[in-house]
């Protein structure tokens, strides 16, 4: 026998911020009053909350007693227009001190209308006033248009069970909702869940994973057995991604791609599952001498790619144009800055530090780069190079670019910066094994142009 299946619950933090209710013309909020509403109620029940679409008044009675406590004259509200019964809410305290708002419902010639923002809304305003914290609600998946108007009254999906997340996915998809958050069972947090489209859902449906916070990506990662999903906005550069992705199948080992899908605004985008382990994984950066020589191989694997039939450039006259417009349009983080790179010693602002890198470039030698070849971006398995990820900024591009961020990271991972420190390795042994010097003009500045995105 299939196991009933547990009906969405959704949740609202209370909020201290005031609730205002202006009913338009006609239209009034009034208590329950006596034997003579619960005829109403039933009729406002119909067609979707009441299972017997028959029921008479002992439907009501059975409501308000089943394993809740409800003052009738003070927790049961009408929504009237012209003195007639047309809504109807129930917003009652808990015994854990909750609130809760029960049987919500408008009657099936008045659906449709945006009427139950005001049962929401007065619900929301009685148990604001009761004191409660939390107000929850649990309601049926077929019931899309109550759905929708909860989350427009700022209810959140709650995770209460192990397919919960991809049930209310299917309903953000239904609803053409491109995204919301969905607390957790306990409320101790949220995560961001988006509407999948449904090409993309019939690969990964049901499975389990777990979110990739690795990185300063603005993207969500959901890692699975043996798929990764990225989701974030759709931006020109994610389409030449993907199609720089599809190129370098068989040139360099990439995820490949599954299928993408850009809706809502958003991308989605499915690819195999890196095998092997980051480059910072603790194995390697206990093993100098494996890692470095495994590092020192993968760039030289990148600078070995024939770069004639690649439409991607990650030139300066690119790149420069780009960081412009971030520093105009406020897009950088001086937060997340190296931190001499501003203050003392440094620059004023990344607008100082744009002129800086402006009338400063280098002389370009160009290859195929990653462009963020930091050592989460990079996976090993059995004494190779398994997969490169994260190719948002591969391209045509000065070599020193992928030297310079390869450099940054590894010191970063190795001297304490991410918590552990690793006192064996030295960075400039990189060079060495790449038979070049180190160019400290050249490393700093693009370190810096980095500070930029």
């Amino acid at each position: 026998m299939n196991e009933e299946k547990k009906q969405l619950e959704m949740c609202w933090i209370v909020t201290d911020d005031p609730i205002e209710i202006e009913f338009p013309a006609g239209y009034t909020m009034e208590n329950y009053a006596g034997e003579q509403d619960k005829q109403a109620w039933c009729e406002c029940c119909r067609e979707g909350m009441l299972m017997d679409e028959k029921a008479g008044t002992q439907a009501f009675d059975d409501s308000m007693s089943d394993g809740i406590v409800v003052d009738l004259y003070n927790d049961v509200f009408f929504l009237k227009y012209k003195g007639e019964v047309i809504g109807t809410v129930t917003a009652f305290v808990r015994e854990d001190g909750n609130g809760e708002l029960h049987m919500v419902s408008i009657r099936p010639e008045y659906r449709g209308k945006g009427l139950s923002k005001y049962l929401n809304e007065t619900g929301k305003l009685k148990l604001q006033y009761a004191g409660a914290k939390c107000i929850y609600l649990t309601t049926d998946e077929f019931r899309r248009g109550a759905i929708k108007g909860y989350l427009s009254a700022g209810f959140l999906p709650v995770d209460n069970d192990a397919d919960m997340q991809d049930r209310w996915e299917q309903v953000l998809d239904d609803l053409g909702i491109v995204k919301t958050d969905m607390l957790k069972e306990d409320l101790s947090g949220r995560n961001t869940i988006y509407r999948i489209p449904e090409s993309i859902r019939q690969h990964i449906a049901y499975k389990t994973y777990h979110m990739d916070n690795v990185g300063c990506s603005d993207s969500q990662v959901r890692i699975y057995d043996d798929l990764v999903l990225k989701i974030e906005e759709e931006r020109t550069e994610l389409a030449d991604m993907v199609s720089l992705m599809k190129w370098l199948e068989g040139k360099l080992p990439v995820p490949k791609v599954i299928y993408t899908e850009v809706s809502g605004g958003y991308r989605y985008l499915l690819m195999s599952k890196a095998e092997g382990l980051m480059a910072c994984d603790p194995y390697y950066m206990e093993r100098p001498d494996e890692l470095l020589p495994l590092l020192a191989e993968t760039i030289r694997m990148l600078w070995q790619v024939d770069i004639s039939a690649c439409s991607r450039k990650r030139t300066l006259d690119n790149v420069l144009k780009e960081a412009r417009y971030r520093v105009e349009n406020d897009m950088v983080d001086v937060d997340d800055a190296e931190p001499e790179t501003y203050g003392d010693g440094g620059f004023r602002d990344p607008y100082e530090l744009l002129s800086w890198l402006e009338a400063n470039r280098p002389e370009e030698e160009l290859v195929f780069s990653h462009g963020d070849l930091c050592l989460p971006n990079i996976f090993f398995k059995d004494g190779k190079l398994s997969c490169l990820i994260d190719l948002g900024n591969a391209g045509v591009c000065d070599k020193w670019q992928d030297l310079a961020l390869c450099y940054r990271s590894l010191k970063h991972n190795a001297n304490g910066s991410y918590g552990k420190v690793y006192p064996g390795i030295n960075e400039d042994e990189l060079f060495k094994l790449l038979g070049i010097d180190p160019d400290q003009e050249k490393l700093r500045y693009y370190i810096l142009l980095d500070e930029l995105f």
